[in-house]
């Protein structure tokens, strides 16, 4: 009797623990993912998606799509600011709201960061270049302060909640060119390819040669007193060595090559009295 006993409950213990191997062997095999050929994909937890009469099928699909809740779009306050920025750093209250928006509706990239009413931007801060916004979770912070490298240029703060969405704008400075110009250049000589403007930068986005003899061509800034370029000259390169039938090419005409300061033209200087052509495309603003 006793040894009976013992061989039945021993029986038993084995039973349970096979029934227990079993569903955790079931378990285990329900969170697989299977491709679309059936196949088990050890280790892999697909996203499961909801159709829209509730019921959590997965994977996500079309017809099961991801259930997500708590975003909305950016609501204005409505709370307005604005900000004259100059090559010194200045601040403004923010307005109200827990996140805002600011817009530079100016013509010169702008530095910007949060803090205090004793809050200094530098030009490591964040960057919004011109006609382009960036938005802010506002946090503890009360004040905005911008900077730019030279000239000036207007910060509009708009307050409100909610996530922002829309185009960064920035048209011209990361669009295509909007202007173009040619290279047609025969003597050793500085030429200037693009006149300078008062309060705006000239933006190169793309710029080729061709040389019809040898010779180097070099592009550089400055202002003119006299002759192009003859005042607080800049080389944007070095002296490009060609010969007969051989040329480059730089930029793709969607984003700055180089960039001229403020009121700077931009110009060739050539080395031989040979034939150098082609294209200079570029924004101005």
């Amino acid at each position: 009797m006793t040894t009976a006993f013992f061989s039945t409950r021993f029986k038993s213990r084995r039973f349970l623990l096979a029934g227990a191997g079993a569903l955790i062997v079931f378990a285990a095999q329900a969170q697989n993912y299977r491709d679309s050929g059936g196949s088990a994909v050890l280790g892999v937890a697909p996203l499961v998606g909801c159709s829209g009469t509730g019921n959590c099928l997965g994977p996500v699909s079309a017809a099961n799509p991801m259930p997500v809740s708590g975003f909305t779009g950016f609501q204005p306050t409505p709370a307005y600011t604005s900000l004259l920025v100059s090559t010194s750093s200045s601040t403004v209250a923010l307005p109200l709201g827990a996140v805002v928006v600011v817009y530079n509706t100016g013509f010169n990239a702008a530095f910007v960061t949060l803090g205090n009413s004793s809050a200094a931007a530098t030009t490591s801060n964040d960057v919004i270049p011109p006609n382009g916004w960036m938005a802010f979770a506002v946090g503890p912070n009360t004040f905005l302060a911008g900077i730019v490298t030279s000239g000036t240029t207007t910060l509009t703060l708009s307050g409100g909640s909610g996530l922002p969405s829309g185009a960064n704008g920035g048209g011209n400075l990361i669009g295509l060119a909007s202007s173009s110009t040619a290279i047609n250049i025969s003597s050793a000589t500085t030429t200037q390819l693009v006149a300078g403007v008062s309060g705006k930068k000239i933006y190169v986005t793309a710029w080729d040669v061709m040389a019809g003899g040898s010779g180097t061509i070099t592009l550089e800034y400055g202002t003119q007193t006299t002759n192009p370029c003859d005042t607080a000259t800049t080389p944007l390169t070095g002296p490009y060595p060609l010969i007969a039938q051989a040329g480059l090419a730089k930029g793709s005409g969607l984003s700055p090559v180089f960039v001229i300061p403020v009121g700077a033209q931009l110009c060739a200087r050539t080395s031989a009295p040979v034939q150098m052509s082609g294209s200079v495309s570029y924004a101005q603003f």
